[in-house]
């Protein structure tokens, strides 16, 4: 699914509205124009698929266009 994020398209997104955490790769960060210094820092913590625990290094807050609707969302990197 195409989408915009932040003003700029990206190809390929995949949208689940009953998501309880969005997490963005390093890579879309990067095509976004943001670095660390655009994180938020939080202290929230993840399990990883092999159930070993994470730590993420901020939140970046994002409005992301998908079709006709508008979404403000909130990815942990």
């Amino acid at each position: 699914m195409k989408a915009v994020i932040n003003g700029r398209p990206i190809s390929q997104a995949f949208v689940d509205n009953v998501i309880f955490l969005n997490v963005m790769p390093y890579s879309s960060v990067k095509k976004l124009g943001k670095s660390k210094q655009d994180l938020i820092g939080t202290n929230m913590h993840m399990t990883v698929f092999t159930r070993d625990p994470t730590t993420t290094m901020g939140e970046l807050i994002v409005k992301i266009i998908v079709g006709p609707k508008t979404y403000r969302l909130h990815f942990l990197w």
